[in-house]
């Protein structure tokens, strides 16, 4: 597969990528160059920003979110004296300001910038493909990417070549049995809503008793509902269900299990019965959760779900045991790709401990090794390690699988119970060492 060099080269320069983008396309210029430009849309649906100084990025029209799904910002626009990236910075520094991000953005979306890793070494904003693990743009990452597009955009008729996978996909996902009945009864349109109790000829009202105007469908009780939409737009992992603009709950069904993962899965289902849950406890007037509250409660009950009811790891029955060994120098980090760090001595003592969701550990063992400046998503910041370990006597980055270090493993499993950076320094949390103790020789 071919690689597109010359998109690394604009990256050099980024005010010259930036006149590419926008310069036009004049009546007399060769077919080879028109070709080239008329191809920018493709540039644009695809890439995104890596901010660094923030001055070239623009905070309402460009893509600069770290997430493929929702990358543009689509808060109200309230304060019109914030107009780049750099407008969000504590004056003098590459700091984000609370009060600006807070007055700017709806909380979910300011939270996500506020995460957004910002390097203070004079690194600059970069224009990157973030659709291959290293950066370097290919046709086929972009075809993908069209296609998916496509697909998405297309309306879905009731007869679509999805929906016998969709049934057998519904029994698979990793939830309590009531609650996977719950989804299968949705997906048939056999719930209780009033729209179907009047199709059943029961007398009573079929407008929907929140808002008060529209019929109460499944897919308008679980999906539609402004209150209810504000419970999954605050989470912004499903905001991929949301630009999809399904038009029933069976095609919402197909966009899930095609492009969630299995967590992901799991979590829209405990969250949809929660809702039902909350929608018959308010017709009954019995007591209820907040309903902002409601998609964290739901989280927790599905993690509570999934540690008592370990999932199956399908893994080769030949595989040997691997045990943590002392690394050839006298320090190594090893982890899962920043989502769980754990960082011994040579006598595999903890010096400190980290969890965070930040990254692939495949990917950053890999980028770790490479040579060069890496063009990724979170390049400035394996840029900035790679930096800090070359000021130490002896380094080595080696990524190491699951098995060769559970205890990272373990912290990176529970990065789902918190949403913060959590560090230990000297110390482990209680609920790992177990693991800590089977890791070592």
């Amino acid at each position: 597969m071919e690689r597109n060099k010359d998109f690394h080269v604009k990256n050099k320069d980024t005010s010259y990528a930036i006149h590419q983008l926008t310069a036009p396309v004049h009546p007399k210029c060769s077919y080879a160059w028109r070709s080239i430009l008329n191809a920018r849309g493709v540039i644009e649906k695809g890439a995104i920003w890596r901010v660094g100084s923030g001055q070239l990025i623009d905070v309402w029209h460009h893509r600069w979110l770290p997430d493929l799904h929702h990358s543009k910002i689509i808060s109200p626009y309230a304060n019109t004296s914030v107009s780049r990236v750099c407008d969000l910075f504590i004056p003098g520094t590459r700091t984000w300001d609370p009060g600006r991000l807070a007055s700017c953005f709806l909380p979910w979306k300011a939270d996500m910038v506020r995460k957004i890793q910002v390097c203070d070494n004079g690194e600059e904003d970069s224009l990157i493909w973030p659709l291959t693990s290293d950066g370097a743009y290919s046709v086929r990452s972009a075809y993908r990417m069209l296609v998916a597009n496509e697909n998405l955009s297309l309306p879905s008729s009731s007869a679509s070549t999805g929906v016998g996978s969709v049934w057998k996909k519904i029994w698979k996902v990793q939830v309590p049995n009531k609650i996977r009945h719950f989804l299968w009864r949705a997906a048939k349109d056999s719930l209780p809503t009033k729209q179907n109790l009047v199709a059943r000829h029961i007398p009573v009202g079929n407008i929907c008793d929140g808002c008060g105007d529209h019929s109460e469908s499944v897919l308008h009780a679980l999906w539609l509902y402004d209150q209810v939409r504000s419970v999954w737009m605050s989470d912004p992992g499903f905001l991929f269900l949301v630009q999809a603009k399904c038009r029933s709950f069976m095609q919402l069904l197909e966009v899930l299990f095609a492009h969630g993962s299995g967590f992901r899965i799991a979590l829209f289902t405990v969250v949809e019965w929660s809702l039902w849950q909350y929608r018959n406890r308010m017709r009954e007037h019995q007591s209820v959760w907040p309903l902002h509250e409601l998609g964290d409660w739901a989280r927790t009950l599905l993690v509570e779900f999934w540690e008592v009811h370990p999932q199956e790891q399908r893994e080769p029955s030949c595989c040997p045991q691997v045990r943590w060994s002392p690394p050839p120098a006298f320090f190594e980090e090893s982890g899962s790709a920043g989502v769980g760090v754990v960082v011994r001595d040579c006598s595999g003592q903890i010096i400190g401990a980290l969890r965070q969701n930040i990254g692939s550990g495949i990917v950053v063992g890999f980028l770790m090794k490479g040579s060069g400046r890496c063009r990724t998503l979170f390049g400035h910041i394996i840029d900035e390690a790679k930096r800090l370990g070359g000021t130490l006597r002896s380094r080595l980055f080696q990524h190491v699988r699951r098995k060769g270090n559970r205890l990272a493993h373990c912290l990176a499993k529970k990065v789902v119970l918190s949403t913060n950076i959590d560090v230990w320094v000297e110390s482990l949390p209680e609920d790992v060492e177990d693991v800590y103790h089977l890791d070592l020789p």
